[in-house]
């Protein structure tokens, strides 16, 4: 049985590759994405794009990794380009991180920390 968080990046990657397959391209996707993972952050967290590109990563990936499950290997060797541009943002978001205050614990991201 299937997390709520599993099934949630099934959702993700099974409409990304409704989107793909109609032949709307990735680079017109993935703004409406950052848009909505933008939206749905905190405003007052001081990591807000660090935690957008995390998330839009891990969501590629994870979708990737479906659709070289089911066989869709085109579609794979098209989304990951895209979550590896997305980790390295996130990366670099991590160097510039500065704490909000003296003694705050740096970030981890996701994908490193598995």
């Amino acid at each position: 049985m299937p997390s709520e968080l599993e099934t949630a990046r099934r959702i993700v990657a099974g409409e990304l590759a409704h989107m793909l397959e109609s032949d709307i391209a990735l680079s017109d996707v993935l703004p409406v994405l950052e848009t909505e993972y933008r939206r749905d952050l905190p405003k007052s967290a001081t990591e807000t794009d660090l935690r957008m590109f995390e998330r839009l990563a891990v969501e590629l990936k994870s979708a990737a990794e479906m659709f070289d499950l089911v066989g869709k290997r085109d579609l794979a060797r098209t989304v990951n380009p895209a979550a590896a541009k997305y980790r390295r943002l996130a990366r670099a978001e991590l160097r510039k991180w500065k704490p909000p205050f003296p003694y705050a614990t740096k970030p981890t991201l996701e994908f490193d920390s598995a």
